[in-house]
């Protein structure tokens, strides 16, 4: 499951992500759509990997079905997109977020290794 962690479909987003908070955090560079919706994309297409990974060390679950890691995404969807936005002003619920979250997944599912 390690190989997961070393394949360019995780490596790839993680490299966008913090790429991005340092353009958008350090350097003060706004870039309106990428600030709105990259993050959400990036945060599935990192997690999933994680999630899989922590699984196969904790449960010993080698295989996962699509229908699982769907399950894990609606249960990650409505946490970050109404239960957060819900406690907090910081949060701002946006369908639009989902969406990016679910290209996210397709990404994970497409090219994992």
């Amino acid at each position: 499951m390690r190989p997961m962690l070393n394949h360019w479909s995780f490596i790839l987003p993680l490299i966008v992500f913090f790429w991005h908070q340092t353009t958008q955090k350090a350097l003060h560079l706004s870039l309106p759509f990428l600030d709105n919706y990259l993050d959400p994309f990036c945060f599935t297409a990192i997690a999933f990997p994680l999630i899989v990974l922590e699984r196969s060390w904790l449960f010993s679950q080698n295989k996962h079905s699509k229908i699982d890691l769907l399950i894990i995404f609606i249960f990650l969807a409505i946490v970050s997109e109404v239960l957060l936005p819900a406690l907090s002003h910081q949060f701002v619920q946006d369908p639009w977020d989902i969406l990016c979250m679910l290209f996210g997944f397709i990404w994970h599912i497409q090219f994992k290794p």
